[in-house]
C-alpha cells in the first residue's frame, strides 16, 4: 500500500504577508488585514533594483491579489478553497 502526505492550506488561514530582500534577507511581515500594499525596495540594505516598481502593473497585480486574500478569508463556508503546499522532498515539477 501506498501513502501519500498532503498538506494544504485555506485562504482563511493566512494570517500575514512576508516579504523577504533577496539581498540581505530582512523579513517585514504584515498581518493581512493591516496589509495595503506590497514593498517596493529594502530600507534596511536600498538595493539598486526595486521589488516592484510603485504605480507598474505588477504592483496593481499584488494589490489585486491581496485584497483577493481578504476578501475570500472572510468568505462564507458556501465553498472551500485550498492550496496545496509542497514538502521538503518534493520538487514542483514532480507533481502528478
Amino acid at each position: 500500500m501506498t501513502r501519500k502526505t498532503v498538506t494544504c492550506i485555506q485562504i482563511k488561514d493566512i494570517a500575514a504577508v512576508e516579504f523577504e530582500c533577496g539581498t540581505c534577507h530582512t523579513k517585514v511581515s504584515y498581518p493581512l488585514d493591516k496589509f495595503i500594499h506590497p514593498l517596493t525596495a529594502c530600507n534596511v540594505c536600498q538595493p539598486p533594483k526595486q521589488f516592484i516598481v510603485y504605480g507598474s502593473n505588477e504592483f496593481a497585480e499584488w494589490n489585486k491579489f491581496a485584497e483577493l486574500l481578504k476578501r475570500f478569508s472572510k468568505n462564507g463556508d458556501n465553498f472551500i478553497f485550498r492550496f496545496e503546499l509542497l514538502d521538503e522532498h518534493r520538487k514542483a515539477d514532480d507533481r502528478v
